[in-house]
């Protein structure tokens, strides 16, 4: 099972490479800004909803490409941003984490993670959109 999995760590970085630079830096850029989650998870709910946004995205490219290994890294990609990453914006965004937010005493810490969030949930949303216009080229 792990030269399956590992299989399919490969063909996703070999599909991967075959895109432009801008999207490479793109994607890196997304990376680091959803993983970076780790550093507020521990006492922050919206980053610990980032960070199941950014591994639930990295164990479905794995699983979807063990399953359907003839699918593109992008059709896979897509799929998984389009089901995921809504439920975790609405729960990160939801009118009762917006309110918790805004009773947190107001610390350097606070403010980072406020920014990131912003920052984080903005990435997204751009990925969401390119991958709408992406699933739209399909029909």
């Amino acid at each position: 099972m792990l030269e399956v999995v590992k299989g399919a760590m490969a063909a996703l970085q070999e599909d991967a490479a075959a895109y432009s630079p801008g999207v490479l830096i793109w994607m890196k850029v997304m990376a680091a800004v959803l993983f970076s989650a780790v550093l507020f998870a521990p006492t922050k709910t919206g980053a610990r909803w980032i960070l199941v946004a950014a591994l639930g995205t990295a164990f479905g490219l794995i699983l979807f490409k063990v399953l359907f290994p003839d699918a593109s890294r992008t059709a896979i990609g897509t799929i998984v941003h389009l089901t995921l990453w809504p439920i975790v914006l609405a729960m990160v965004w939801k009118p009762d984490s917006r309110r918790q937010r805004r009773h947190v005493p107001q610390s350097v810490f606070h403010r980072t993670y406020t920014v990131w969030l912003i920052t984080a949930s903005a990435i997204m949303a751009v990925s969401i959109l390119l991958d709408i216009k992406a699933a739209l080229g399909w029909l």
